[in-house]
């Protein structure tokens, strides 16, 4: 059993939307300003020009919510890091950019795996993506007093299922050990 992935650095911004996000926050945004405008702003309406302009933008800002909405459906996770390095998983060993780091040697071993690329997630009333994009899986243990944390991606459901059996190895070999 042998597990073969590429290492995932994020990038750490503030915003880290989607498209399909971006176009339904701004949607959201710009119906209440508008909204917000002409409630205060009904007063002046002397004529109908000004509430017709009103109209006509809160009705292009649900446009933009609505775009934004069901443009997420069927969308892929946003990347938002690169991908760098090399990881490998056997029941033995921990291979990163070809440092190697034996299991025997290792204490506090954590192994999450939460999702492969293309992995199908039902976002429900959400504007997060149907799509997963395998990135959402870490490694983390003590080595010689120091802690490491490596985030990987998992390209297909067949190495997804085989790394929950590694993990399932190494945990029976941890316990053994203890």
């Amino acid at each position: 059993m042998r597990f073969e992935g590429k290492i995932y650095t994020p990038n750490n911004t503030f915003l880290n939307l989607s498209t399909s996000q971006k176009w339904y926050w701004s949607g959201v945004l710009s119906f209440l300003l508008f909204c917000f405008l002409a409630i205060e702003n009904q007063d002046n309406w002397k004529d109908d020009f000004l509430g017709s302009i009103f109209h006509i933008c809160g009705f292009i800002s649900l446009f933009v919510f609505a775009l934004g909405k069901f443009g997420a459906i069927g969308s892929d996770e946003k990347l938002n890091g690169k991908l760098d390095g090399e990881i490998i998983i056997t029941p033995d060993l921990i291979c990163v950019n070809s440092q190697e780091f034996p299991l025997a040697n290792i204490d506090s071993f954590n192994l999450n795996i939460e999702d492969f690329w293309g992995k199908y997630e039902n976002p429900s009333f959400t504007i997060d993506p149907s799509y997963m994009a395998g990135i959402n899986n870490k490694v983390e243990f003590n080595y010689k007093n120091k802690r490491i944390s490596i985030q990987f991606r998992i390209d297909l459901e067949k190495e997804f299922v085989e790394l929950k059996k590694i993990k399932e190895v190494i945990q029976i070999k941890k316990a053994s050990i203890v």
